[in-house]
Order: C-alpha cells, then sequence, then structure tokens
C-alpha cells in the first residue's frame, strides 16, 4: 500500500494473501461488511466482526438473530 492509503482497501488485498482456513478472523467495525465475512468464509475461515451503534439496522438484525436462535444452533445471518 501507498502512503497515501488507509487501512479500509488494505483488508480485503491482505486476506488474499493469509491463510484463514480453520481460523476465525476478527476486526473491527470499520471493516464489518459483507465483502470482508463473505472472503474470510470463501477461504474457510471463521470471522467475528465488531459493530457500532450507529450502524442501527446491521445491529438490529444481528442482535434478533442471535435472541431467536436456539441454545446449541448456530445463527444463519441474512445475505439480503
Amino acid at each position: 500500500m501507498d502512503g497515501k492509503s488507509n487501512e479500509t482497501p488494505a483488508l480485503p488485498k491482505l486476506l488474499e494473501l493469509v491463510d484463514v482456513r480453520g481460523r476465525r478472523a476478527t476486526a473491527d467495525a470499520l471493516h464489518a461488511r459483507r465483502g470482508i465475512a463473505a472472503a474470510i468464509v470463501a477461504k474457510g475461515g471463521d470471522y467475528a466482526l465488531a459493530l457500532k451503534g450507529n450502524q442501527e439496522t446491521l445491529r438490529t438484525d444481528v442482535s434478533d438473530t442471535w435472541t431467536t436462535a436456539r441454545i446449541g444452533e448456530t445463527p444463519v445471518a441474512s445475505t439480503s
């Protein structure tokens, strides 16, 4: 990355280089995007992404998913 870049475009490029198969990737709310999650899963990894309160729809969707999930069942996020 050149000196004028930031971390937003760097993460997808980094994911191309890193073997996440069988591992959990974590990232802050800046990277809580479908494309990032999809790239991790496509490479055989799992993820935990932080959410911020100002992402109200996303926060509500995640909260509702976890609230309605039965114990022992893995919640599946919507891809819509």
